[in-house]
């Protein structure tokens, strides 16, 4: 199976909840997995960064790389579920100041900051990755950024993968002055996930994520069968025995993707800017974290105002502290 690279422990763990039969609406995950595709040359994007400084970086509006306390220097992420067909992409740098310890961050940047962004195209090959070849690629100019409490870059790059993703782009737009309602459906969406995970009903924990894990398994370019063993694993999992998810709580609404997508994020500390789908348990002498990344929008197709569908998904494995 070709792996995806990150710089945390990335398991593609998924949500999904498909209420019953008669509301098969959105396809099941596994009629999805039938449109599963497989080319001949098949490239993977990955995004390298150096820094100190704590950071964001959007790609098409997806807001897969976040650093917050001093843990990391170095993230190297696999980014091809952010880049939903061939052609030109976005790219969004957000720089922050530095932490102090794992709650308390300087007010404003500082001087020279160092900051290395590449984005690298490579492949797999009888196993392994060929030699990468860098499409973007920022430095942060040398200077005194003291007077500012963040540092954003904006810029384009190509991107040239074979396949064609359900794209947000196309969705529709938020209702941003009606971010209160859109709050309380966002949350009830999120509870609805919870719910299912905490129930055992792994089937459908596994349909809600939809769109989501379609677009992660074409954009990993998993076969068919290596797909359907992980879906029937997380549905035996979760199967298995009820267990706990932490409630939904520290969080704020997010809104990007140019008002097409949204998402509850938390806002505190060492879980900043983290999904609110979490599950916390031992391994060892250590206690651990498994984080759901959930990002949602409305397919532009949808007749429903408030058609809330998960279109990304990721999963982060870390301690539980800093």
């Amino acid at each position: 199976m070709k792996n995806i690279i990150c710089c945390f422990a990335l398991i593609m763990s998924t949500l999904g909840c498909s209420q019953n039969n008669k509301n098969e609406k959105m396809n099941s995950i596994k009629e999805k997995v039938n449109k599963l595709e497989k080319y001949n040359n098949e490239p993977v994007y990955q995004l390298r960064i150096n820094t100190p400084n704590s950071f964001t970086v959007f790609i098409n509006g997806i807001p897969v790389a976040n650093k917050y306390v001093n843990y990391l220097n170095s993230y190297l992420s696999e980014i091809n579920s952010c880049i939903p067909q061939k052609g030109e992409q976005t790219i969004e740098i957000q720089i922050h100041p530095k932490y102090l310890n794992s709650s308390e961050q300087n007010e404003n940047l500082e001087n020279d900051i160092n900051f290395e962004l590449k984005i690298e195209e490579t492949s797999w090959k009888d196993g392994s990755l060929t030699p990468p070849k860098v499409v973007y690629q920022y430095n942060l100019p040398e200077g005194d950024y003291t007077d500012k409490k963040v540092f954003i870059h904006k810029a384009k790059f190509q991107a040239s993968p074979p396949y064609k993703l359900i794209d947000w782009r196309e969705g529709k737009s938020f209702n941003i002055k009606d971010s209160v309602a859109l709050k309380k459906n966002l949350l009830k969406a999120y509870e609805n996930l919870k719910s299912n995970f905490e129930n055992q009903h792994g089937e459908a924990y596994m349909d809600l994520l939809g769109d989501g894990l379609f677009n992660l398994y074409q954009s990993s370019y998993l076969d068919k069968e290596e797909v359907q063993k992980h879906i029937n694993h997380r549905i035996s999992f979760i199967n298995e025995k009820p267990r706990k998810l932490s409630e939904i709580e520290n969080y704020n609404l997010e809104i990007f993707g140019d008002g097409k997508l949204a998402s509850l994020i938390r806002i505190d500390g060492f879980n900043k800017n983290e999904g609110v789908i979490r599950r916390y348990y031992n391994k060892g002498n250590q206690k651990m974290v498994q984080v759901d990344d959930i990002i949602f929008y409305i397919p532009k197709n949808s007749v429903k105002e408030n058609d809330l569908q998960v279109i990304w998904h990721r999963n982060i494995v870390k301690g539980a502290n800093p």
